[in-house]
């Protein structure tokens, strides 16, 4: 049985930066989730047929309060 020292527990974008600074940090990083890709809601992937870069859950939106953006 492996032992770990940190345990991330969702892999979406937050879960993904938390785990990549402690592994840069020389800290033995797993990470689980319920789903088999990073990134959350924000996962891509390149469609095999088209050769398109696709958003799997829909596009992303960002908000913001400027009204020049």
């Amino acid at each position: 049985m492996e032992s770990y020292d940190i345990l991330v527990v969702g892999c979406g974008l937050s879960g993904v930066v938390i785990a990549k600074r402690f592994a840069s940090q020389n800290k033995k990083v797993l990470v689980i989730d319920k789903r088999n890709h990073i990134g959350g809601n924000v996962y891509d992937y390149v469609d095999g047929y088209t050769n398109i870069l696709m958003n799997m859950y829909g596009a992303h939106l960002f908000h913001t309060n400027s009204d020049r953006i």
